[in-house]
């Protein structure tokens, strides 16, 4: 299957690889390793057999910008979550301050309900 990923191998793949019969048995037991070093799979025959040259550079420059890109988000995620931490700490000041004034406006309420000659108190 050409149109598929090169760098995984499809059922049908392994089904050309086992001549249509897929055994659980590896046989690895009974195989010496002066066998399996001489034969590459059909499928490893049929890509190129290395890289070399601008591919191989350009690569390793992928690679390398790869490694640097991940490096730059780990940072990101770093500073992330140490200003998410710092938002968190700040909503709970914030909750309690909340907290407070909230206790503050219902005493001032109350001490208004009871300086006023109605005992009601205004929207204000």
């Amino acid at each position: 299957s050409e149109a598929s990923d090169d760098s995984s191998l499809t059922s049908e793949d392994l089904e050309h690889l086992a001549g249509g019969y897929i055994d659980s048995d590896t046989g690895l037991e009974s195989m010496s390793s002066a066998e399996t070093a001489a034969k590459a799979c059909s499928v490893c025959q049929e890509r190129p057999m290395c890289i070399t040259g601008i591919n191989n550079d350009s690569l390793i420059q992928e690679v390398t910008r790869l490694k640097c890109d991940k490096l730059d988000l780990l940072k990101q995620n770093v500073n992330c979550q140490r200003d998410i931490k710092r938002l968190r700490e700040k909503e709970i000041n914030l909750q309690g301050d909340l907290a407070i004034a909230t206790k503050e406006i219902l005493r001032l309420r109350e001490l208004l309900k009871d300086y006023s000659p109605n005992g009601e108190v205004s929207t204000i």
